[in-house]
């Protein structure tokens, strides 16, 4: 089955639309929740070793500040 991507589109436009209307309500808990699982991606990243050292070298090269990420 192949998938529809015109359809994926039209559908991610929806819930974008929806999310941005001025009557959207965000729910304090999936807001929360949102913002918990980003962070968590990012020290996710930052467990291992080579992990540590890929995004040091990342932020070396994009001259990002050493403090950035504290």
């Amino acid at each position: 089955m192949q998938p529809h991507v015109s359809q994926a589109f039209k559908a991610a436009c929806k819930i974008i639309g929806e999310t941005l209307s001025p009557s959207f309500k965000w729910d304090p808990l999936e807001l929360e929740a949102a913002k918990s699982s980003l962070i968590f991606e990012e020290v996710e990243d930052l467990k291992s070793v080579p992990g540590a050292m890929s995004e040091a070298l990342d932020n070396a090269l994009e001259k990002v500040p050493q403090d950035f990420m504290k």
